[in-house]
């Protein structure tokens, strides 16, 4: 008769599945896990760690794939930064209200460890189920947006070229007018 419980029965089903799918000894990933879990349940670390293992991670994954003769990873890690990035620009924006949910950065860890698993490809899922479909079908909108900001960014840029050439001479002098007042001061 066996001695083990139901529930560790489960547990150690789903360690087996994660070691699977990820490809990592399951000491590592369980200790990986709970200090990071320990970290992100902290006010202090959560955000450094969310972003060492959301960058770092998928950065050294990312230059593993560009040295790979394969195509297929990087699409992944394309994709990852695709996700990342606005995922990046809605927690940001969104982060006075996101953040106290509890567990927050817990969960944010985790989903970024999905996305940019290779077994898992989350990033791919989440770019053709939501990213993707939405980009296809405003395009349009979005080429017309980015370009007026671009007319818009250049049009600014020639006034200030334009203030300096017309000021360039107050401009420059005007360390020196400064210094020789302050010596006066003294």
């Amino acid at each position: 008769m066996s001695t083990e419980s139901p529930t560790s029965s489960t547990i150690q089903n789903h360690i087996n599945i994660i070691e699977k799918r990820s490809q990592i000894n399951p000491k590592v990933l369980i200790g990986g896990l709970g200090v990071s879990l320990i970290l992100t349940t902290t006010k202090w670390f959560s955000s450094y760690v969310t972003c060492l293992v959301g960058v770092l991670c998928p950065t050294y994954l990312s230059l593993k794939a560009l040295e790979s003769p394969e195509e297929d990873d990087d699409k992944l890690f394309l994709t990852y930064w695709v996700v990342y990035g606005l995922f990046t620009v809605f927690d940001t924006f969104t982060s006075f209200l996101i953040n106290r949910i509890p567990f927050y950065y817990t969960f944010k860890l985790a989903f970024l460890i999905w996305m940019f698993m290779p077994n898992f490809k989350g990033a791919i899922y989440v770019y053709n189920i939501c990213i993707g479909p939405l980009f296809r079908k405003y395009e349009g909108k979005f080429d017309k947006g980015v370009q007026k900001i671009l007319n818009k960014g250049e049009k600014i840029t020639d006034k200030a070229i334009n203030a300096f050439e017309e000021n360039k001479d107050k401009i420059l002098k005007g360390p020196t007018i400064l210094k020789n007042k302050l010596k006066k001061n003294e």
